[in-house]
């Protein structure tokens, strides 16, 4: 049996945290889940919410990092299972037995496990199911599957490491680095996790973008970021049309078009 560690780093997340912290400690194997929690000094009730639950964490530390892939690469170095997996704040765990369902498929050939996620906005409470499955040449180009639904040997994830100079893009240059080196991904046609998109602004889409096309160039090629740059301006040709469309229909009703679900 394979055990998990399970990640979580936070920073003033007092309104969802909770929600997490019992999502992790209602599953049905706990003993196979190593619980560890990086918080970057939070100023709000964060930590005494976490400390409610300290007999169910292995791990609790909380100190001043150098942004979340720093915080990451912390839990790392503490996570002793022989996967990791690391689930935000504001997410949780699709059900009860999703890790016992997940340890289940683990075997040394397993290099990478991947599930699918629920994209969740909480604001308009809706979800859309998303499919982790992409292959090779499709992570290459520039797809990414949801770290909520990826487990990845520890030893790989060392080995690589979080990138502290990208503010959001580094767990795919990781991914991209292990895909490229050759490493196996074992897809499962199960919902690992609810993911929370409700604060994702336009800002932080732009960073996303300037960072793949930057970890493309030195990763892969030039080639691969100027494909990926035209692909994205095609994208924001149709965000432009979404935008007017939302505007005439409103969101609820777009999200609905692009096959979201109320919840």
């Amino acid at each position: 049996m394979k055990k998990i560690s399970l990640i979580s780093v936070t920073y003033n997340a007092d309104n969802n945290i909770e929600n997490m912290i019992k999502s992790v400690i209602n599953q049905r194997n706990l003993s196979d889940i190593e619980f560890i929690i990086i918080d970057g000094l939070s100023t709000d009730r964060t930590c005494d919410i976490i400390k409610k639950y300290d007999s169910y964490i292995d791990i609790f530390l909380s100190e001043k990092d150098n942004g979340i892939y720093d915080a990451m690469n912390k839990g790392l170095k503490f996570a002793t299972g022989e996967y990791v997996y690391f689930l935000g704040a504001d997410d949780t765990l699709y059900n009860n037995h999703v890790l016992a369902n997940v340890v289940s498929y683990l075997n040394d050939t397993v290099d990478i496990l991947s599930g699918n996620v629920y994209l969740v906005d909480n604001c308009l409470h809706m979800k859309k199911l998303s499919t982790n499955k992409y292959t090779k040449k499709e992570i290459i180009n520039g797809k990414m599957l949801p770290h909520q639904g990826l487990f990845v040997k520890r030893t790989l994830a060392l080995k690589y490491k979080f990138n502290i100079k990208y503010k959001i893009a580094s767990d795919y240059e990781m991914l991209l680095k292990i895909i490229k080196d050759n490493y196996n991904i074992l897809y499962i046609d199960d919902i690992i996790a609810n993911y929370n998109v409700s604060g994702i602004s336009s800002l932080q889409t732009e960073i996303l973008i300037k960072e793949y096309t930057e970890i493309l160039k030195e990763n892969i090629s030039e080639e691969n970021a100027i494909l990926f740059n035209k692909k994205i301006n095609n994208n924001f040709l149709k965000k432009y049309v979404k935008k007017f469309i939302k505007n005439c229909v409103g969101n609820r009703v777009l999200k609905k078009l692009s096959g979201w679900e109320n919840y």
